[in-house]
């Protein structure tokens, strides 16, 4: 099974899932509240514009800008 449908919990914050988003910055699967965080992310725009373009390319395993890193990605 695929790994965004094993998770129960939220990979930022531990909530439970009831509603799975996949973050566009990295490969996390958060929750509402965390995606509402992210996209207040100074880098939310140029993330979200990389992954509609490698989408575009034909890449749809496109692990984020900012793959292999735990979120806020040096930012506070």
């Amino acid at each position: 099974m695929d790994k965004f449908l094993k998770i129960q919990s939220c990979e930022r914050c531990g909530a439970r899932l009831d509603l799975r988003i996949m973050s566009k910055m990295n490969e996390d699967i958060i929750c509402l509240n965390c995606f509402q965080e992210e996209r207040n992310h100074p880098y939310y725009e140029a993330a979200a514009k990389k992954e509609a373009e490698e989408v575009a390319a034909g890449n749809y395993n496109y692990r984020g800008m900012f793959a292999g890193q735990k979120y806020p990605f040096g930012v506070v």
